[in-house]
């Protein structure tokens, strides 16, 4: 039980590492394609969509409770309004590039990015407590066993005394 407790928590700690590396890589890609466009840079950008996309159906096969369910749809609904935000970016791009635009289109991505990040965070925090709480609860209930477990060798050993003292 321990072991599978820790794969779970570490598991979600890589979870959200992987996610927000993702982000990044995917942020990157994306500045990459904008300044340079080259399609080399736009092929990536979606290849790092399919890893956020992994990850992120991993974390939501995880999540355990209604808050965290909550938090991993909440990132998935950004996260999607983020990609449709840089597909119709990068149609425009490619018809005709506004300066002024893309300014408009970096303000929207970076509120997107934020709340996909605070949403992360969160998750992590929420999953941090509930291991706190789990690793509280085992220690409750293993100082419970050592008192039964002691009750329990109390009263052996008061047996044998009184089933020697019978036999004597």
């Amino acid at each position: 039980p321990n072991q599978n407790r820790w794969r779970a928590v570490c598991g979600k700690s890589r979870l959200y590492t992987e996610l927000t590396d993702t982000i990044l890589t995917q942020l990157g890609f994306e500045k990459k394609y904008f300044v340079l466009r080259d399609q080399d840079f736009y092929m990536h950008f979606w290849k790092a969509e399919n890893s956020f996309l992994k990850a992120i159906k991993n974390l939501e096969y995880r999540a355990d409770t209604a808050q965290k369910r909550k938090l991993v749809k909440e990132v998935k609904d950004n996260y999607n309004l983020y990609i449709t935000l840089f597909m119709k970016e990068s149609s425009i791009l490619v018809r005709n590039p506004i300066e002024g635009h893309y300014k408009i289109y970096q303000e929207k991505r970076g509120k997107l990015i934020d709340e996909i990040n605070q949403k992360l965070k969160e998750i992590a925090r929420t999953a941090n407590l509930d291991r706190e709480k789990k690793t509280q609860d085992a220690a409750a209930i293993s100082i419970q066993i050592i008192k039964v477990t002691s009750a329990t060798v109390g009263i052996a050993i008061l047996m044998v005394i009184f089933i020697s003292v019978l036999n004597t």
